[in-house]
């Protein structure tokens, strides 16, 4: 047997053995880490099997509080009351970036979704939402991509893996955005970094009355969550544009719901201008909708202050009343789904306050 001589062991070891072990590894690395079996299942019932419904959230689907009578989740409760078979992926931080790839998913599938239910989350269109590193879900869209145009597609965007999975892109980027100034109404509130600090609430104020005493943090924290400077040119209106666009094509029907708001406590902590500015931003989103020819339900108005949770972060988690509302409410429309249209919120909530004296 010939002996390997020192130059020989030195391309073998230090050049080949790298050129084949470096790209298995990260390959496995890559199925590995961002494996998605919610995906995985919904490319497969495609693939077998009509769906009635595709329901895409966040985590004001998936929210309950600590003191709930109930702790079904809203998708949970719209499967209850629709009776027919569904598939909800919805996880905390999911936005239109990320929606849009799992509706990719539903390219050349045999049997695409009939109806396609997202809620459409204001506070997703925020500073935290839309900008902030961690919020961009890059190797997740990576991976998702990966799934619906196959394994080319993954080498030739390698590269961005890399960057985000091991040389930590997202946490370097980071930095620069706490920097960023927060603007609202033309006022500079001082960068992200300083909001962050000023908005800190030591209690968790579950199950209590205590967010009285923090009447400073509050109004800064709903101001920074949903009054920030918007209009049509925000990017989450080209992803919701585009998945609109291949669920046409699909034969699928788009549904879209906007999310209840907590009008009553950000008037009281911040003042009348909130509910001037929020359904300024909120107008941005439906008349997009309408230009669009989307259809969409208008929740935004269905919940009181008292049906809302964890108020220390002023978002649109609900209580298990309030998610019973939002479930029906959801389901009554897809029943009557026509050329009839939505009923707004308001006279949801009319409708269901008249169901109550009854």
């Amino acid at each position: 047997m010939k002996e390997i001589n020192g130059k020989t062991f030195f391309i073998l070891f230090f050049i080949v053995l790298p050129m084949v072990f470096i790209p298995s590894f990260l390959v496995i690395d890559f199925y590995h880490s961002e494996n998605d079996t919610q995906a995985k299942n919904l490319i497969k019932k495609l693939d077998q099997e009509i769906l009635p419904l595709l329901f895409l959230g966040d985590s004001v689907v998936t929210s309950y509080g600590a003191c709930d009578s109930g702790k079904e989740r809203i998708d949970e409760l719209i499967h209850n009351l629709l009776g027919k078979e569904m598939i909800s992926i919805s996880y905390a931080g999911y936005n239109m970036e990320v929606y849009e790839s799992y509706v990719n998913l539903v390219n050349g599938r045999r049997n695409p979704p009939e109806v396609v239910v997202i809620g459409i989350n204001l506070r997703t269109f925020s500073y935290d939402g839309a900008i902030k590193p961690a919020s961009r879900w890059v190797t997740k869209r990576l991976y998702l991509a990966t799934l619906d145009q196959g394994f080319q597609y993954l080498v030739s965007h390698i590269a961005t893996y890399i960057k985000y999975r091991f040389l930590k892109a997202a946490k370097k980027l980071e930095s620069d955005f706490l920097e960023l100034p927060f603007i609202s109404e033309g006022k500079n509130y001082g960068s992200v970094k300083d909001i962050y600090k000023k908005i800190e609430i030591p209690d968790t104020l579950e199950c209590t009355k205590n967010e009285n005493k923090y009447p400073a943090q509050l109004a800064l924290s709903f101001r920074y969550n949903y009054m920030f400077d918007m209009d049509s040119q925000h990017p989450f209106f080209k992803n919701l544009n585009n998945l609109n666009t291949t669920l046409k094509k699909a034969g699928s029907k788009l549904v879209v719901y906007l999310t209840p708001l907590n009008f009553e406590d950000g008037d009281k902590y911040v003042g009348e201008s909130f509910t001037l500015k929020v359904e300024k931003n909120l107008n941005v989103i439906r008349e997009f909708l309408k230009v669009q020819n989307i259809t969409y339900l208008d929740l935004s108005h269905i919940s009181n202050k008292d049906q809302f949770i964890d108020k220390k972060h002023a978002c649109e988690h609900l209580n298990f009343e309030a998610r019973q509302n939002v479930s029906l409410a959801i389901v009554q429309y897809l029943d009557s789904l026509g050329p009839k249209s939505a009923p707004s919120s308001r006279e949801i909530r009319s409708m269901q306050s008249a169901d109550k004296k009854q």
